[in-house]
């Protein structure tokens, strides 16, 4: 037979016996739930001892997941065929090719400063207003907050007086706000209050009031504020 041939049956084959090994491993797990949880916890603990304390934190919740992954495998030795050990090679193999591709480090935290950094190279003159702010003379469209530079020179780092809006929907969208405010407090890109409380606090006077923002700051040349 040739090629197409083959392909429709295992098309054919497919449709008609598709699912069975997924009913036939719940099956199993109704009636050995005592034995699957107990899988789970070792695989865990195997898992945790593999991986070293100073890897992101973001690798040590994936390593969880490969666990999960791991102790289904090998439960569902009888249903696959797979020997254990078979079923932790692959499960090792796909996780070392995640580490490859993504790093020990934290990849999320990666992401946030980049995404941050991202939003503030688009719109950092063109969304927020250059202090002192007169409306009137210069109106800006969707508003982000106001900017100031840390010092007279010309070329000294922006800070930028981030509206809560804009931070929580705009700039840290897809994750936790407070989340991302911490992750970039720890880099250096958000000035946290002295209060201690939260991430907000009172912007400069503006048309003789405060209101509560976000401060980001600018990464100057070479990497460091």
């Amino acid at each position: 037979p040739n090629g197409k041939a083959h392909a429709d049956a295992l098309k054919e084959a497919w449709i008609d016996n598709h699912g069975a090994a997924g009913r036939e491993w719940v099956k199993w797990l109704a009636a050995n739930q005592q034995e699957a949880k107990q899988a789970v916890r070792d695989a865990q603990t195997r898992w945790r001892g593999l991986i070293p304390a100073d890897y992101g934190e973001q690798v040590h919740r994936l390593a969880e997941r490969f666990a999960i992954l791991e102790a289904a495998l090998v439960t569902g030795a009888s249903i696959t065929g797979w020997s254990e050990q078979a079923s932790r090679d692959a499960i090792q193999h796909s996780f070392n090719a995640w580490v490859k591709e993504f790093g020990t480090g934290n990849k999320e935290h990666q992401q946030i400063i980049e995404q941050c950094e991202a939003f503030l190279n688009a719109y950092g003159l063109s969304r927020f207003a250059p202090l002192p702010y007169d409306p009137s003379s210069m109106p800006i469209r969707d508003l982000a907050g106001y900017r100031k530079r840390k010092s007279s020179h010309d070329d000294a780092p922006l800070v930028f007086y981030t509206f809560p809006a804009t931070f929580e929907k705009e700039i840290a969208q897809g994750f936790n706000a407070r989340q991302f405010a911490r992750v970039l407090a720890a880099a250096g890109l958000l000035s946290e209050p002295s209060s201690g409380r939260g991430y907000q606090q009172k912007s400069p006077r503006i048309d003789g009031r405060q209101i509560n923002v976000y401060v980001l700051h600018q990464v100057a040349e070479g990497g460091e504020e």
